[in-house]
């Protein structure tokens, strides 16, 4: 399934999952490379959709990074009406996309274990209720998470295509 979804880059170029997997082996030969994965979403303004995007941003020290983003839109449950509901259920879902992406990239023999993943949850703001589960979720699979303010792959990145 995920070697058919088609990524973006950051320049616009439309490549499949597995051509990225591809550029992602090649940026990792280089010396002083870290990827991160991260992801946002925002309510799809006039519909009741979510647009939720997901990144994997390879950075490569003192040259600067390239990423590679991925979007779709979902539709909440009928049931989830309250905005504290509705709130979690971005929040999982942002977490979830971002665990995916992690073991398809470890499907693909990038070892992704231990890596930062920037999560778009704060201390200021009604999201602070679930830091410590998705956290704890994030490190039990053996990853890094990071929160708002230091996760700027999900505040930065993800957040600029969430938008539209």
């Amino acid at each position: 399934m995920f070697g058919e979804t088609i990524w973006t880059t950051g320049s616009g170029k439309k490549l499949q999952f597995t051509e990225v997997v591809d550029e992602i082996r090649e940026f990792l030969k280089k010396p002083n490379t870290e990827i991160i994965v991260g992801a946002d979403s925002q309510k799809v303004r006039k519909k009741k959709t979510y647009a939720f995007v997901t990144v994997i941003c390879c950075i490569e020290e003192r040259k600067g990074a390239h990423y590679y983003y991925y979007k779709v839109r979902k539709l909440p449950h009928r049931r989830l009406k309250n905005v504290g509901a509705i709130l979690a259920w971005k929040m999982w879902i942002e977490q979830d996309d971002i665990a995916k992406t992690c073991l398809e990239l470890l499907n693909n023999e990038i070892d992704v274990i231990g890596i930062p993943t920037h999560h778009d949850l704060g201390y200021h703001g009604k999201s602070k209720e679930h830091i410590a589960a998705i956290t704890g979720v994030m490190k039990s699979f053996g990853y890094e998470p990071v929160i708002k303010p230091d996760a700027f792959v999900a505040s930065g990145i993800a957040n600029k295509y969430s938008k539209y």
